[in-house]
């Protein structure tokens, strides 16, 4: 059972991603952030409820004709938490490397190694999301509704297609 939970939530993280994607393709940069769970998503901010199935729909189509991909997302909290892991790491490390540099060497040795901490989170972020918080198989889901639950936060509910 939690196996399947994981797995349904992966791939709702997937359709999450791949949803906001072509919202921002087709409607220019939005003001919005997501949050998967089992049975669907959420959508935070100004999104039409119409436009939001239109692009969900859109969303799923493209990813079970083969574009997967769309899963994964550079605005991923996945990277934003592998960012701020590697750089608090890769600083400490830093100030133990450079313990008895005096104090403007210190600093400059931080800012060195967290500028690769960032450079070096963006393909471990996506690689983080592909191996383990995301799911571009999304054969087996269909959308069941969209609810607004507030002016700016809609549900996407998700549901295990029925096999006759």
């Amino acid at each position: 059972m939690f196996a399947k939970w994981i797995i349904a939530t992966q791939i709702n993280h997937g359709l999450e991603h791949a949803t906001i994607t072509i919202l921002i393709e087709k409607y220019g940069m939005q003001t919005i952030a997501g949050r998967a769970s089992s049975d669907g998503f959420y959508i935070f901010g100004d999104v039409d409820t119409g436009l939001l199935l239109e692009c969900t729909k859109d969303a799923l189509h493209r990813m079970n004709n083969g574009n997967k991909e769309l899963a994964i997302s550079t605005f991923c909290g996945t990277n934003i938490l592998t960012t701020g892991t590697l750089t608090t790491f890769f600083t400490i490390l830093s100030n133990q490397f450079y313990k008895h540099s005096n104090r403007l060497e210190k600093i400059l040795n931080a800012l060195t190694w967290s500028i690769l901490a960032v450079m070096l989170a963006q393909p471990i972020g996506r690689w983080i999301q592909k191996m383990v918080t995301t799911s571009g198989n999304v054969e087996n889901i269909e959308i069941e509704s969209i609810s607004e639950i507030s002016p700016i936060l809609r549900k996407v509910h998700t549901q295990w297609k029925k096999h006759s």
